[in-house]
C-alpha cells in the first residue's frame, strides 16, 4: 500500500511539474510573440501596472481608516507586483487569509506571465549581447547587406550562407529577406552562424558594424549592398571614406528600408548581373579553352565549326544562349600564308514549344542577325555572323533537319531542369546523332540548378558512370545556384576579373608594364588600379570588355598553335607566318566583335549619312558652353549608343573603304590632324590585328 501510495505521488508531482512547466513555456512564447509588436518597456509597465490594480485590490480588503495603514497597503502592492517578476510571491491555488479567488486567480496569471517576461527578456539581452559582442569584438572579413524579394530567396540564401563564411576569415552579413506579403525578416550571418533578430536590435547592430569598417576588426573597409530582385543581382559599393555621424545614420536608415535607389552616400561603384547570364557565362567559359592549361582546347568552342541545338520553353533563357553562343562560336578552320582565311560561322537550332515566340523576339532584337536584317539600298552590309533557322515545336524535327559534319563541334543544349526524362530523351538522341555523325561523339549540356558545373558521363539506362566508355554520353552540367552566386563572384567581382584587365591595357601607355590576362596568380599587383579604371567604364565598355575577355584564350590558342598552314607564333623562322597569324586572328577578332555587336542589337550605320551627320554634330557641339573634343563627337556619330548603329559593322574587306571615308570626313571638316592624332583614322582592320599586341603577348 505505501508503495502504490508513493507511485501515485511521484505520478502526481510529476504530472504537475509538466503541468506547470507547460503552462510557464506556454507563457514565455505568448511574452515573445507579444513583444516582437509591441515595445518590450511597454509590456513590461502593462503587466506591472495591472499586477499592482490587483494586489492593491486585494489589499483593500482589510482596509482601514488609518491613513498609514493606507499608504502601507498601496507600499506592498508595489512590492508585490515588483517580486512577481522574479517568482518572489510564490504560487498557490487558493488564496491567502481568505480573500477574493477570483483576484487571487488574476494575480496569479499575471503573475506567470511577469515571470515569463522576465525569462524571456533575459534570453533577450544574453543573445543581443552575443550579437553585439560578435559585431564589437569578432574580426571581419568585411560587411555586408543583402536584400531579397520572395522570388529570389534561394539565390539569397546560398548568396549569404558562402558569403558569411568568407575567404580568410567571417564576414558580417545582414540579411533582408522580402516575403510574398511584403513582410520582412532580418538576420546577421556570421561564419557558419546565423540569428535572427527584431528590428531595432537588427539596426543597432548594422550601425555598430558600419562604424567598425574603419577599424582593424574588418580587413575589406568596403560596405557591399546586394540587393536581389526580378532576376538579377546588383552590387553597391561603398568606399572607406570617413562618414559623419549625420550621414553614417542616413546611410544606416537606408540599408534597412531594403531599397537600392537614391542612397544618401554616393557609392564608390555599382554593378548588376543577370542571374541568367551568370549561369551562360560560366558555361561559356567551361566550353572556351581554359585559361589556366597551356595547349588545352577545352571542348573546342572557337576552335571548330559550332554546330549548337537547343531546347527550352522560356523564351529570354533560349535567346539569351543563342546569343553567347553566337559571340563565342566564331571559328577559323584554315589559314594561308597569304593571310587569307576561312571561317565557320555557327549555325544554331532551336526547339521549344514557345517556337514562334522565339523567332518573333531574335528577330526584333538581333535585326542584323538575319539576311537584309542591316544594310538597306546599295550600302555595305554585313553578312550574319551565324545560321539560325526558324525555330521548331518538335525537338525530332529539328533534329531530323540539322545537317552535321563529323568535324563539327555539337551541342545539344537542353536549358529546362531534369525532371526525370532528360537521360531518355539523350539515349534517343544518340542514337538518331550517331547515325549522322558515325560515330562521333556530340556533348549534352544540361541545366541543373542543384548541381555544381561539372561533366559526367551518362550511361544508356541515364546513370552516371565513373569514366567514358563506347556506350557513355558526355553531359556537361551549368546552373548551379551555389556556384552561380559565390560571394567571391559577385563581391570580388571575380565574375569580371579578366575584364578589368582587358580595360586595362587597354588604357595603359604603350611603355607601360601591362598585366597578363592569363596569368591570375602574377597580376595580382594591377588588380586595384584595375577596379579603379573599371568604376570609369561606362556599361556598354564593361560589356564590352567581358565578351573580349571570353573570347581571348581562343586568340591565345591560335597564336600559340597555330591553325591550318600557319603555324604558331615562334614555330616558324619565317617573319611571313607570324604577320599571317596576325592577319588570320585579326580577321577572326573581327569576327567575333561583329557577333558581339549584332547580339547587342546594333545595326550598320548608313555609309551615306556619315559626313552630313558628323559636320551636323560638330556644329552643334561649337554651341555647347564647354564643347567637346573632336574624338569624342566622332565616336558619338560613328557608334551611335542610342539607336543602336555602328559604321563598322561590315564585312572584313569592305572596312579600307570605311577608313577612306573616315579620312574624306575629317580633312572636309578640318578635324584630319585632330582626328589622326587621337587615333580615330587607324585603320580598322589594323586595329583588329592589334588584338595580339594588346592582349595576348
Amino acid at each position: 500500500m505505501a508503495e502504490l501510495l508513493a507511485s501515485g505521488t511521484l505520478a502526481a508531482n510529476l504530472a504537475g511539474f509538466l503541468i506547470a512547466a507547460g503552462l510557464f513555456l506556454l507563457f514565455v512564447f505568448l511574452a515573445y510573440r507579444i513583444s516582437e509588436h509591441v515595445s518590450r518597456g511597454v509590456v513590461f509597465a502593462a503587466v506591472f501596472a495591472l499586477l499592482f490594480v490587483v494586489a492593491w485590490a486585494q489589499e483593500l480588503a482589510a482596509a482601514t481608516s488609518d491613513v498609514a495603514v493606507s499608504v502601507m497597503m498601496v507600499l506592498a502592492a508595489l512590492g508585490r507586483a515588483a517580486l512577481a517578476f522574479i517568482g518572489g510571491n510564490g504560487f498557490s491555488l487558493l488564496p491567502e487569509g481568505g480573500g477574493s479567488f477570483e483576484l487571487h486567480v488574476v494575480f496569479e496569471f499575471l503573475s506567470l506571465l511577469a515571470l515569463a517576461l522576465t525569462a524571456e527578456g533575459v534570453l533577450s539581452v544574453f543573445t543581443s549581447a552575443s550579437t553585439w559582442l560578435s559585431t564589437q569584438f569578432d574580426h571581419f572579413e568585411q560587411v555586408v547587406v543583402v536584400t531579397s524579394s520572395s522570388d529570389m530567396a534561394p539565390y539569397a540564401r546560398s548568396f549569404v550562407i558562402d558569403a558569411a563564411r568568407g575567404d580568410g576569415c567571417p564576414r558580417a552579413v545582414f540579411s533582408i529577406a522580402r516575403d510574398a506579403s511584403g513582410e520582412k525578416t532580418y538576420r546577421l550571418c556570421t561564419g557558419d552562424t546565423t540569428r535572427e533578430l527584431s528590428y531595432e536590435s537588427f539596426r543597432h547592430r548594422l550601425s555598430d558594424a558600419v562604424s567598425s569598417r574603419s577599424t582593424n576588426r574588418v580587413d575589406d573597409e568596403q560596405l557591399a549592398l546586394v540587393a536581389l530582385r526580378n532576376g538579377r543581382v546588383t552590387v553597391t559599393s561603398y568606399g572607406d571614406e570617413p562618414l559623419s555621424r549625420e550621414e553614417r545614420a542616413s546611410l544606416v536608415e537606408f540599408l534597412m528600408s531594403g531599397e537600392t535607389e537614391n542612397s544618401p552616400v554616393k557609392p564608390e561603384d555599382v554593378y548588376s548581373y543577370s542571374v541568367e547570364e551568370i549561369r551562360v557565362r560560366q558555361l561559356v567559359r567551361r566550353l572556351l579553352p581554359p585559361v589556366d592549361r597551356l595547349g588545352d582546347p577545352g571542348f573546342g568552342l572557337g576552335l571548330r565549326p559550332l554546330n549548337a541545338m537547343v531546347i527550352g520553353n522560356d523564351v529570354e533563357r533560349v535567346v539569351l544562349m543563342v546569343a553567347y553562343l553566337i559571340r563565342n562560336g566564331q571559328a577559323l578552320t584554315n589559314a594561308r600564308s597569304d593571310g587569307s582565311i576561312e571561317a565557320a560561322i555557327p549555325r544554331i537550332a532551336i526547339a521549344s514549344p514557345q517556337a514562334s515566340r522565339i523567332n518573333r523576339r531574335l528577330r526584333c532584337a538581333y535585326p542584323a542577325l538575319f539576311p537584309g536584317g542591316s544594310a538597306t539600298g546599295q550600302e555595305p552590309g554585313l553578312t550574319p555572323p551565324a545560321i539560325v533557322g526558324d525555330a521548331f515545336e518538335s525537338k525530332f524535327e529539328m533534329l531530323d533537319a540539322v545537317e552535321i559534319d563529323r568535324n563539327d563541334l555539337v551541342l545539344v543544349i537542353n536549358t529546362e531542369p531534369d525532371l526525370g526524362r532528360a537521360p531518355t530523351q539523350r539515349q534517343l538522341w544518340q542514337q538518331r546523332l550517331q547515325k549522322k555523325l558515325g560515330g562521333a561523339q556530340a556533348v549534352y549540356v544540361q541545366y541543373s540548378g542543384d548541381e555544381d558545373s561539372c561533366l559526367v558521363f551518362e550511361d544508356s539506362y541515364g546513370g552516371r558512370a565513373p569514366e567514358a566508355s563506347s556506350g557513355t554520353k558526355q553531359v556537361l552540367l551549368y546552373g548551379g545556384t551555389s556556384e552561380s552566386m559565390r560571394a567571391s563572384l559577385l563581391l570580388h567581382k571575380n565574375l569580371d576579373r579578366a575584364a578589368m584587365l582587358v580595360n586595362l591595357r587597354y588604357r595603359l601607355g604603350p611603355d607601360a608594364s601591362k598585366p597578363s590576362l592569363f596569368d591570375p596568380a602574377g597580376n595580382q599587383e594591377f588588380i586595384p588600379e584595375a577596379q579603379k579604371r573599371w568604376a570609369e567604364c561606362s556599361a556598354y565598355d564593361r560589356d564590352s570588355s567581358r565578351a573580349t575577355a571570353d573570347f581571348a584564350t581562343v586568340e591565345r590558342f591560335l597564336w600559340q598553335n597555330g591553325v591550318g598552314e600557319v603555324p604558331g607564333a615562334g614555330q616558324s623562322d619565317s617573319e611571313r607566318d607570324d604577320e599571317a597569324m596576325r592577319e588570320a586572328i585579326g580577321h577572326l577578332e573581327h569576327l567575333r566583335w561583329n557577333a558581339y555587336m549584332v547580339t547587342t542589337g546594333f545595326t550598320l550605320k548608313p555609309w551615306g549619312e556619315l559626313p552630313a551627320a558628323y559636320a551636323r554634330a560638330l556644329r552643334e557641339n561649337e554651341t555647347l558652353d564647354q564643347p567637346l573634343p573632336a574624338k569624342k563627337v566622332f565616336k558619338a556619330v560613328t557608334a551611335d549608343q542610342v539607336n543602336r548603329e555602328h559604321a563598322a559593322l561590315v564585312d572584313w574587306e569592305l572596312l579600307p573603304e570605311l577608313d577612306e571615308l573616315f579620312v574624306r570626313m575629317g580633312r572636309e571638316t578640318g578635324t584630319y590632324d585632330e582626328l589622326l592624332a587621337s587615333d580615330c583614322l587607324k585603320p580598322n582592320q589594323q586595329k583588329d590585328r592589334d588584338i595580339i599586341d594588346d592582349l595576348i603577348v
